[in-house]
């Protein structure tokens, strides 16, 4: 009989047929059965495997990869500068789960040397994380988890969809970064976040998906609101720093706020609580715009 499905092209079990899933890059990546010792090489990849059930099953992370709590006690093999293939080697994973723009990016072709299945995570939008835990959840076999928080992720969404998709746009400069200025293109999950929330990123159309951009730049943007994306410290010095910047809307109407960056810098369900600050605070810079006649 599994002779017979097989030949039909049906898999009567994961062991007889293994399992394909296609990664962020457009990649099938397959594993004969459920992983079971993952090496994760960004903080992100680390809590999104975690909220699809996943988290027992990392064996090896980079640091800062310290949400939630289980997460900190996982053996470090790296950081954003640099990984320790050696140290990948010795842990005898079954899966990497890479990011394409830390340091496994320069270092992706000598880990598919080391003989070792890698699925490149990089969603880069709001339905491509709900998508990315169901990926994880195929592939460590914790669908059971990873299925009903996808969903619960994406009625979150949703729901702060449906709270302001009328919102009153507004120009809104991100900043991720103080000096130079670094902001984000629409290519980011953070600026799907911010068309969530009725906002209309003034950098949207810039060609890298992290740019500086010039004082001047932001000027001539003249955003409405200014967003820094930051612990409190940086984020209070780099909102001072536009305060002489009076004919910015944004500085002329107060309307310059931070958020913490894990909040909505890591493609994670938490990102949903960061859209509901950003919302949150984008309809009271709303509130305070005059009438019109």
């Amino acid at each position: 009989m599994r002779c017979l499905l097989m030949a039909l092209g049906i898999c009567a079990s994961t062991a007889a047929c293994g399992i394909t899933v296609v990664d962020d890059a457009g990649n099938p990546v397959r594993l004969d059965k459920p992983a079971q010792r993952i090496v994760s090489l960004s903080p992100g990849t680390t809590e999104l495997l975690f909220a699809a059930g996943a988290g027992m099953k990392v064996v090896g992370s980079v640091a800062p990869s310290d949400f939630p709590a289980a997460a900190a006690s996982i053996t470090v093999v790296g950081d954003s500068i640099s990984i320790d293939p050696e140290r990948i080697v010795a842990l005898s994973p079954d899966l990497i789960v890479a990011w394409p723009h830390g340091a496994a990016q320069h270092q992706m072709a000598q880990l598919r040397r080391l003989g070792m299945p890698v699925f490149v995570s990089d969603p880069r939008s709001l339905a491509a994380i709900a998508s990315g835990m169901e990926a994880f959840g195929k592939l460590a076999d914790t669908s059971a988890v990873a299925a009903p928080a996808a969903a619960a992720f994406r009625a979150r969404i949703d729901a702060l969809r449906r709270a302001h998709g009328d919102a009153l746009p507004l120009r809104v400069f991100l900043q991720i970064w103080g000096q130079p200025p670094m902001t984000v293109n629409d290519q980011h999950p953070i600026a799907d976040v911010l068309r969530l929330c009725g906002g209309r990123n003034v950098f949207a159309g810039a060609p890298t998906l992290a740019p500086a951009v010039g004082l001047e730049m932001v000027v001539d943007a003249n955003p409405q609101a200014i967003v820094a994306i930051a612990s409190s410290g940086p984020a209070a010095r780099w909102l001072a720093g536009w305060r002489r910047w009076t004919g910015i809307d944004a500085v002329a109407g107060r309307a310059m706020f931070a958020i913490e960056p894990d909040l909505i810098t890591r493609p994670t369900p938490r990102i949903a609580e960061g859209a509901g600050v950003l919302c949150k605070n984008l309809d009271m810079i709303r509130q305070r715009l005059p009438k019109a006649p």
